[in-house]
This record gives structure tokens, C-alpha cells and sequence, in this order.
């Protein structure tokens, strides 16, 4: 095969799992043509070797999996499946991390890569922006409110999972165009597209990472203005933030919603009020923090809550009277210490600060596609947030999936 034609077919592999991202877990297939690719074409090991920021991953995250796995299967006689397969899935998350930037070493994958990928993102916000304007999507399907509040779901088949990865994701076709001609005008448009739509999606922790998102946009794309270019352009986008927000009201059940629950939080500040507000919240971490209080260092094991904390739910909890499972703890930092302890805690606090720094350092090249890779992994797992599971199979090969292409772009490296 031509060396041209096979570093497009990488490059069009490498954006392969975006592409399906929407379509249920088709894009898993993806994920391991990846990993079988690049160890046939003999990318992975000199990978490994070189992206040591990868390992460190691995290493930060499996090690405090193993050792809890080690110690309660010391103290307790036996070994749940599910430790096991999520010290297996960290472990396979690397190794898809490591082919990716083992396959992305030729400028034009890098390129065929970031297009496509850039171009379905931009193509979601689209189709969520027809939603947001027209009530149905573009293929005719109309919005959907099982969880109270008309929220944008564009073709992906859960709404909250729009909302949630599009204000995280929109800083790829972003920092993509960024880094083109006439970039700022066209990732600053983009980004307003995508900010559109999260803010509409309804989901808070998203508007918090789109927030953060648009000022870190803002200053990367001021940092080589003209000092009155740049001061107008940092006085300028806060205003036309509140000015979307104030648009998007008159148009958005889901951000109206949110809004009227921040303003009973500010009318009348107790713990009921703000257990509704956020969604009963205080009733998955209170329990959650005294079940990491008994199980301070190991932790009770990854992905082990459900299980492990319905001891610690008061009998009138909307989650015992219902009968509802804890799938998650709903904040990353809590996840983590009930999973694995302060082991645990300490090596992924460790690890998102590494990544912070690498992407410091990184700043002189940050108006680059690979930057944003890093950056969306940052925003994704902020430490304050209350987002998802980390030790998930989709949050935790997305992570992977997002500091291979971040590492593998950013090294720059040619085709020896």
C-alpha cells in the first residue's frame, strides 16, 4: 500500500470512533480495529516506550485498582469480577491510547484525522441547533422529555449524554479551526454553535465545562492580538456569553429549569432545598462519604457502589423509597476515594495535575487540535465536578482515546 493511502486510512481510522460516537456502542469496534492496527503495523511497543505520559496514566490509575483488589481479596477471601474487569479496561485504555499516537506519527493522518473529526462535531452542533430552532432534529425525530425539560438530544439516543460530551468536545473542532486561516473568527463561531446547544442540553455539569471551555478559548485566542484587540475581546466575551444565556432562556425548558433551581437555592438555602436542586445529590454523597470513611485507604472496590453503599442510605431516601440503585457517586473525586481510597484519590489528583502541566508547558502550541484533546480530558474530569464514573468503559476509553490523539498530535513526529 502507498504510504500516502495508508496514512489517510489512519487518519480516517484514528476519527472512526467519533464518527459512531452517537450510534449506541458501535464505536467500541473502532476502538479495537485500533489497537489490532497498530499492532500490526508494529506502532504499539515503540509507542509504549516513548509516550511516557500514557504510562504514567496506566500506571496512576490500574496501580491503586491492584491494590485494592489485593487487599480485599486479602481481608474479605475473595475477589468480585468487577475489580477485575476494571483493572483489565484501564490496561486496554492504555494500550488504545498508545496505538493511537503509535499510528498518528505522519503529518497527514494528523490532518485526516483532525477534519473528520472536526466536521462531526461540527455536524452534531448543527443538527442540535435545527433541534433547538425547529423542535426536531434533522432526521425528523422531535425532542425528547423523559427527564423533565425539553432537552436537546440530536441523533445521539440519550439526551443527557449529548449535553454532556458536546460542551466537552466542542473544543476539538474549536482549537481545529483555530489553528487555520482566519481561525478566530471560525472557531469562535464554532464555539458559540457548541455553547448554544450545551447550555440547551441541560445538563450543569456541562454548562460549568463549557464556561471554563470559552474562557481558555477566549485568552488563547487574544494571546498574539494587539493590546486594544485583545482588550476588547476579553471585556467583549463575557458579555456575549450573558447575551447567549439571556437568548437561550427564551427558548430552552431545560436552561429555564436550571436556572429557576439555582434561584430556589439563593430564595431559600437548606439542605432540602439544595438536595432538590441538585438532583438529590446529598443523598448519594453523604451515604457515599461515610462508606469511604469505613473503607478509607483500599476503598470498597471500582464501580462497586451500588452495592456497597445501600447500608449507609437513611430509610428515607429518595433512592430506598423508590427503589432506586446508586450507579455512581455523581462527583469524581468521591467516586474515586469509595472505589480505591486515598490511594486511589491521591494518584488520579496526581495524574490530572501532570496533565494540567503537560498542557502548561504546552501553551505556546495550544491553538493546535491536539491541545483541545487535552484539554476536553481536563474539562471532562474536573476535580469539583459532578459528572460521571470515571472507571466506566466509555468515560475511561474516551479519556484514553482523547491523550492519545493529544500526545500523539502534539509530538509532531515524521514517518521515519
Amino acid at each position: 500500500m502507498q504510504t500516502t493511502t495508508r496514512d489517510t486510512l489512519f487518519g480516517a481510522l484514528l476519527a472512526a470512533p467519533i464518527v459512531a460516537f452517537p450510534f449506541a456502542r458501535s464505536y467500541l469496534l473502532f476502538y479495537v480495529t485500533i489497537i489490532l492496527t497498530a499492532l500490526i503495523a508494529r506502532r504499539t511497543m515503540p509507542a509504549i516506550r516513548t509516550e511516557r505520559d500514557l504510562t504514567l496514566g496506566v500506571l496512576l490509575l490500574a496501580g491503586p485498582v491492584l491494590i485494592t483488589v489485593i487487599a480485599l481479596g486479602i481481608s474479605t477471601g475473595s475477589i468480585e469480577r468487577v475489580w477485575l474487569e476494571k483493572l483489565g479496561l484501564i490496561f486496554v485504555a492504555g494500550l488504545l491510547g498508545a496505538s493511537i499516537a503509535g499510528l498518528s506519527t505522519s503529518p497527514r493522518t494528523r490532518n485526516v484525522a483532525s477534519l473528520i473529526i472536526g466536521m462531526t462535531i461540527l455536524f452534531w452542533v448543527f443538527d442540535g441547533l435545527v433541534q433547538l430552532i425547529f423542535g426536531k432534529d434533522l432526521f425528523g425525530i422531535g425532542a425528547n422529555t423523559r427527564s423533565g425539560g425539553e432537552r436537546i438530544g440530536a441523533f445521539f439516543e440519550n439526551p443527557y449524554r449529548y449535553g454532556y460530551f458536546i460542551a466537552f468536545l466542542a473544543a476539538l473542532p474549536a482549537f481545529w479551526l483555530l489553528s487555520q486561516q482566519r481561525g478566530r473568527l471560525l472557531g469562535s463561531l464554532a464555539l458559540i454553535a457548541g455553547g448554544a446547544v450545551a447550555l440547551a442540553g441541560g445538563s450543569r455539569y456541562a454548562m460549568l465545562g463549557y464556561g471554563l471551555l470559552a474562557m481558555t478559548f477566549v485568552f488563547v485566542a487574544a494571546r498574539d492580538l494587539p493590546g486594544r484587540q485583545r482588550t476588547a475581546l476579553l471585556a467583549g466575551a463575557p458579555i456575549g456569553l450573558s447575551a447567549l444565556i439571556a437568548l437561550l432562556l427564551l427558548v430552552s425548558p431545560s436552561l429555564q429549569d436550571r436556572i429557576a433551581d439555582t434561584l430556589l437555592i439563593l430564595d431559600n438555602m437548606d439542605r432540602n432545598t439544595l438536595n432538590l436542586a441538585l438532583s438529590y445529590r446529598l443523598d448519594i454523597w453523604e451515604p457515599a462519604l461515610a462508606l469511604a470513611g469505613d473503607n478509607w485507604l483500599f476503598g470498597a472496590g471500582p464501580s462497586q457502589i451500588t452495592t456497597a453503599i445501600k447500608p449507609y442510605l437513611p430509610p428515607d431516601s429518595i433512592f430506598v423509597t423508590q427503589n432506586i440503585d446508586v450507579m455512581h457517586a455523581h462527583q469524581v473525586l468521591i467516586e474515586v476515594l469509595v472505589g480505591t481510597g486515598v490511594i486511589g484519590l491521591f494518584c488520579f489528583i496526581a495524574y490530572y495535575a501532570h496533565i494540567g502541566a503537560v498542557a502548561w508547558r504546552q501553551r505556546d502550541a495550544s491553538a493546535t487540535f491536539g491541545w483541545g484533546c487535552l484539554l476536553t480530558f481536563l474539562l471532562m474530569w474536573i476535580p469539583f465536578g459532578s459528572q460521571k464514573d470515571i472507571y466506566g468503559s466509555e468515560q475511561m476509553l474516551l479519556s484514553f482515546y482523547l491523550l492519545g490523539l493529544g500526545f500523539g498530535f502534539l509530538r509532531k513526529r515524521e514517518t521515519a
